[in-house]
């Protein structure tokens, strides 16, 4: 039964090739020889058939671990390669967003499987058990009718049916489709357990009981019998079932002393008998053996609290709230573990923080309060805050809370199985890889770069061991106008080949790319990389100082360009860029001085001769700035800030006509900065123009608004 289990979900997903091994290995060479021959659409299909069919194993055998981002990826990558293969990953999808509670998403995919085959009963099936967890019982039931009219020897699509008229209160139907699956598969102890479950999650207990006593007459040490025993009758009876469950429990794990939820009940169960040492014990064993199980740590908290030992209840009681999922059982199960946990805390004299515990517990009473009185009148109401015992409310909640008996996805595979698909995945791994690798050559030799970057990125999702990948990732996107992803590429190279210098120098001659178009944030890693390498070039402190800056981190950016001086005293543009860090921290005299040097190297730095400018018209000493900005506007004609600066201290001076058409210059060279506009609003209305000076205002708050709307961090001034 563990192989079927193991197979109840996947099986539709198994009808592969019959050796897909074999079938890869002949596309392999298949497509390696048509290269040779320069044929290249015979590649083409043998690389991307070969791909696809790695691709859908790889999905399968993610699935079968429990990897549903793997699959998730494999399957959609199967679907871009191969039309003829879509039906099989679509709902190879569907079965990973069953598992990862994607409903629409899944019934999505599986309906886009229908118009190749509107009976199929694989699809039928998935699509049943998608609407059933997305609590469409009606339409749940409807897909799985079609499903097992026609697979009326399939036992796992009989069941969910079954299940599915239960949710729908419709018993005699149920159990009308039970009894047909038991005729077909046998009196087994496996599916009365599977039954036993279905009734037991769906209110009849009664029957669950009969289903789990029948699997123990056919076998009594079949492994979680008694244990599915013992919390049907605590769901059927609360409190009045203790000593039945209990004895339940032991037998449990007499035989299989491992089952985690045999120890939580166990523990439960002595907890309300006042045996503090045993419950204990077992609630601890409960934990050790599941530890992402907020119940187990609250009635441990619980236990050890009842028991006199505070100082220990309070981080098991910490840890259920840590771990409770959030919000489905946050108010009933939190709610008791921050009242328990005050509790604990004011016993050991940590008033102030128990205080805060009580009052959420509080809030979160008020709040299950108020959903039950939407509640029918079927469901379960809360239970009380936590005495020395449970009531039989709590106690039949917490039973009914244990697991579904939905099989949404297949038994944990054992150490051995575990091998041998985690070999498998290795296998198809490194066959998808390869095919995407020569998928991306083959676009190389048609000059279809952007292609082959698309596939060299698939080829390194896949196996990113391939000889060279990232290097000729990079060198790809780098040719593709793809500077930082070519930067995270090549540095991945670098870390495989720290010696190969081809690499250096492309990382070498991304970076000032990288720095210019703001990309500040992909650049500092690769300055890092850089240094480590050559930590006496002069550039790289330059270029990091830049990207600091670019990011609004002056204060991080101005000991890079110190450095870099000190290097080399003589390094272009560094005592610029110290200089415009300068005016941003206020220093207006140093900046200054820093300008002064830059033109002292470089007389027709128009970059520098205009900030040293910005700095005397911050300073009031207009006199000696609007000489520095004529010039600056003779070196540069194009450039808007200086046409904004003289055109601003002549309009607020007595040259208004002046100032307006400087004003009006720099608007057109630079349309998007919002203080222009300002300046130019307020130099409109000085000269009574004021259509233009509502027309400059409004654009100057559309600009403002667009401005904080999409800005982070200030920008550098070298960008003014």
């Amino acid at each position: 039964m563990r192989k079927l289990a193991f197979l109840f979900l996947f099986s539709f997903t198994l009808q592969a090739q019959e050796n897909p091994r074999e079938a890869i290995e002949q596309l392999s060479r298949s497509a390696k020889q048509a290269l040779d021959k320069q044929q290249f659409e015979k590649a083409e299909s043998d690389l991307r058939r070969m791909a696809a069919i790695s691709l859908d194993q790889a999905g399968v055998i993610s699935n079968a671990l429990n990897d549903s981002m793997q699959a998730e990826a494999a399957y959609r990558g199967v679907i871009r390669l191969s039309p003829s293969a879509s039906r099989r990953a679509s709902l190879g999808l569907g079965v990973v967003y069953l598992k990862t509670g994607r409903y629409a998403e899944g019934i999505e995919a599986v309906e886009k499987t229908l118009p190749i085959d509107m009976l199929d009963p694989d699809a039928r099936h998935l699509l049943g058990k998608l609407y059933f967890m997305k609590r469409d019982f009606s339409r749940a039931a409807l897909e799985l009718g079609q499903a097992y009219n026609a697979q009326p020897d399939n036992g796992r699509i009989g069941y969910t049916l079954g299940l599915a008229y239960l949710r729908q209160r419709k018993l005699p139907e149920a159990k009308q489709v039970f009894a047909d699956i038991t005729k077909k598969l046998g009196d087994t102890p496996q599916l009365h357990i599977l039954l036993g479950r279905a009734f037991r999650e769906t209110g009849y207990t009664q029957d669950a009981i009969a289903e789990f006593r029948r699997a123990l007459e056919l076998d009594p040490k079949y492994p979680r019998a008694h244990y599915y025993l013992g919390v049907a009758e605590l769901a059927a009876a609360g409190g009045g079932a203790l000593p039945e469950a209990r004895r339940e429990f032991e037998a449990e794990l007499a035989e299989h002393p491992n089952v985690a939820g045999a120890h939580l009940m166990l523990g439960v169960v002595l907890l309300n008998f006042r045996e503090y040492p045993a419950a204990t014990s077992h609630l601890r064993r409960a934990v050790e053996l599941d530890k992402n199980n907020p119940d187990g740590y609250l009635y441990l908290g619980q236990s050890l609290f009842q028991s006199g030992d505070s100082a220990g209840a309070i981080p098991m009681l910490k840890r259920c709230i840590q771990v409770t999922p959030y919000p489905e059982r946050a108010d009933y199960l939190v709610g008791n573990a921050h009242f328990l946990l005050g509790q604990a805390l004011r016993k050991v004299g940590q008033m102030s923080e128990a205080q805060e515990h009580f009052k959420r517990s509080q809030e979160l009473k008020t709040l299950r309060a108020r959903s039950v009185e939407t509640q029918p009148a079927t469901e379960t109401k809360p239970a009380e805050s936590m005495g020395s015992g449970m009531g039989d409310v709590a106690i039949a909640q917490l039973a009914r809370t244990d697991e579904s008996a939905v099989i949404l996805d297949a038994d944990v595979p054992d150490a051995e199985e575990r091998k041998i698909l985690e070999g498998g995945a290795a296998f198809y791994r490194s066959a998808a890889g390869s095919a995407y690798y020569g998928l991306a050559r083959l676009e190389i030799y048609r000059s279809n770069l952007e292609r082959a970057a698309e596939y060299m990125e698939s080829a390194a999702l896949w196996d990113d061991s391939l000889p060279d990948l990232y290097y000729n990732l990079g060198v790809t996107q780098a040719k593709t106008q793809q500077p930082a992803k070519a930067a995270t590429s090549l540095l991945k190279a670098l870390e495989a080949n720290p010696g190969k210098q081809e690499t250096l120098a492309l990382l070498g001659s991304l970076t000032p790319t990288l720095v210019d178009k703001g990309m500040a944030a992909e650049a500092l890693p690769v300055t890092e990389a850089l240094l480590k390498r050559n930590p006496e070039l002069a550039d790289l402190y330059l270029l990091r100082g830049r990207a600091f800056a670019r990011m609004g981190k002056w204060d991080e950016a101005l000991p890079q360009f110190r450095t870099a001086l000190a290097k080399n005293p003589n390094l272009p543009d560094a005592h610029y860029y110290a200089g415009t860090v300068l005016i941003r921290q206020g220093e207006l005299d140093k900046a200054r001085e820093e300008f002064d040097k830059e033109l002292a190297l470089n007389p027709g730095h128009s970059r520098a001769l205009y900030h040293k400018a910005f700095v005397l018209v911050s300073q009031r000493k207009m006199d000696e700035a609007v000489p520095l900005l004529e010039a600056v506007i003779r070196m540069e004609p194009n450039y808007a800030e200086p046409y904004y600066q003289l055109g601003r201290a002549q309009s607020e001076g007595t040259e208004l006509l002046v100032g307006i058409a400087n004003l009006e210059a720099a608007a057109h060279l630079n349309p998007n900065a919002p203080y222009i506009f300002y300046q130019l609003s307020r130099a409109y209305s000085k000269a009574q123009r004021k259509e233009d000076a509502t027309r400059a205002l409004d654009r100057y708050r559309e600009l403002k608004k667009a401005e904080r709307d999409a800005r982070s961090v200030p920008p550098a001034l070298e960008s003014q």
